[in-house]
């Protein structure tokens, strides 16, 4: 059991690793809203210092994230525990808790959550932190629906064996 969560702090250690670094080099490297085009009318590097949430939502509402940013830790790591030996769940959840601390260690050290990744088919400015937050809650999302269609299959199943005897069904002659 203890194996299982060192491997997954291990994880969380190298996302955060990754997430930190990545917005070190942005902020060395640029000033703020500075902007290089790695991909013509594709991807964009763009230093935005985000001081809301996802979408530019809740600008300024520092105090606030911070609270419920560690409410919701707090939660992952109940379902994290809830769920360890799922294998697949406690790696999505991992992936979550991984990129909230990213900008949570950004919000609380600096005040705002470095995004720097610009792709011109949509307008958020993202970071390496989102992206795990991002997919993790789609892994879950469609991990749950896998697991919800296993659970009605095997209902049906057992319901159809189920009225299958109800019928005293039994071979010609034999009683």
């Amino acid at each position: 059991m203890k194996s299982k969560y060192i491997k997954l702090l291990i994880i969380v250690f190298f996302v955060i690793c990754i997430d930190q670094v990545s917005k070190l080099l942005i902020t060395r490297s640029l000033y703020l809203t500075e902007n290089v085009v790695l991909i013509k009318d594709f991807l964009n590097i763009t230093f935005y210092a985000n001081t809301g949430a996802a979408f530019g939502i809740l600008q300024s509402g520092r105090i606030f994230l911070i609270c419920s940013s560690f409410l919701f830790l707090a939660y992952l790591i109940f379902e994290l525990r809830k769920n360890i030996n799922n294998n697949l769940m406690s790696l999505f959840l991992t992936f979550v808790i991984s990129g909230l601390l990213g900008n949570l260690i950004d919000r609380i050290f600096r005040g705002y959550v470095v995004d720097f990744i610009s792709f011109r088919i949509f307008n958020p400015i993202f970071n390496v932190s989102d992206i795990f937050i991002s997919v993790g809650c789609a892994l879950i999302i469609l991990l749950m629906l896998k697991e919800e269609v296993n659970a009605n299959k095997s209902r049906k199943r057992r319901n159809f064996k189920g009225n299958l005897a109800d019928f005293n069904l039994s071979l010609p002659g034999k009683k």
